[in-house]
């Protein structure tokens, strides 16, 4: 008897395969058989280790997605989330020094400047521009 032939909804996720005395279901990538072989069920790669670092897996039909933390982005592999570095943006920290920290960066002003009200670079100390006063 070929039960892959007579019902074709068998092994959804998966292939049906005829062997004597019944079938077995050869499942799709991220799907993984249950342990009689007869159906295919879901992969939750969020449970593996070292999957999304510095982001959050959200586990999805036969992948998973990751949402990065701010100041991170995926890497090429899309498993992993990896340090933006912000002082390669000529718009961080104008007229100051940059320095990439994890997540984020850290502006350095020179003598006789301060940090900008936002935080993003240094302007001239108001006391430099008006002495005395």
């Amino acid at each position: 008897m070929d039960e892959c032939a007579e019902d074709v909804n068998l092994c959804e996720n998966g292939q049906c395969l005829n062997v004597p005395g019944g079938y077995r279901c050869e499942c799709e990538i991220g799907f993984t058989h249950t342990p009689n072989s007869k159906t295919c069920q879901d992969i939750d790669e969020c449970t593996f280790q070292n999957i999304c670092i510095f982001g959050t897996c959200h586990n999805i039909p036969g992948m998973f997605h990751c949402v990065c933390d701010d100041g991170y982005e995926l890497d090429r592999t899309g498993g992993n989330c990896t340090d933006v570095d912000e002082c390669l943006d000529p718009v961080s920290c104008v007229n100051g020094h940059c320095e990439n920290t994890a997540g984020s960066y850290q502006c350095n002003c020179p003598i006789d400047f301060e940090l900008n009200p936002t935080g993003i670079g240094c302007v001239v100390e108001y006391n430099t521009l008006c002495p005395g006063g």
